[in-house]
């Protein structure tokens, strides 16, 4: 009931309609939003609060939505933001990228370059982080835009 005051906030209801479907697990049990209704449920979890759902939404909105969380993150959170493209770009050039199972940095400084490579940070406005490691120092780099 969006009117009812209590168990959720205005802003929690306010997303909780735009999903498709909703799910939000407590440590006291677990309640799902869907086609059907809400339904509720004894699954808990050990600690703290967890919300998931299903958004149907296009490519810009989910560029839009990237960008306007990057902008809200705090300085010392950009920065880790930063650090983290640089540091899974040089895994990446070696072949260690996190996705594959290999985030084990050995041989790897504490910038994420070896000294044989390269590394340099992307600059594509406050609403991202980017970053791209060579093999080798070049003098050119290209960007071209496709679509």
């Amino acid at each position: 009931d969006p009117e009812t005051r209590g168990r959720f906030n205005l802003g929690e209801k306010q997303v909780i309609v735009l999903c498709v479907t909703a799910t939000i697990a407590t440590t006291t049990g677990t309640l799902t939003f869907d086609a059907t209704g809400r339904t509720e449920t004894d699954e808990c979890t050990e600690s703290g609060s967890t919300f998931s759902g299903i958004i149907r939404i296009n490519p810009e909105e989910v560029a839009q939505a990237i960008e306007m969380t990057i902008r809200r993150l705090k300085p010392r959170e950009r920065e880790f933001l930063r650090l983290w493209t640089r540091h899974e770009a040089a895994l990446k050039r070696v072949g260690r990228g996190i996705g594959a199972g290999g985030a084990d940095a050995s041989g790897v400084d504490a910038a994420g370059v070896e000294e044989s490579a390269w590394i340099v940070e992307l600059d594509l406005g406050a609403g991202a982080a980017a970053a791209l490691a060579g093999e080798r120092v070049t003098s050119t780099l290209r960007l071209w835009e496709f679509g």
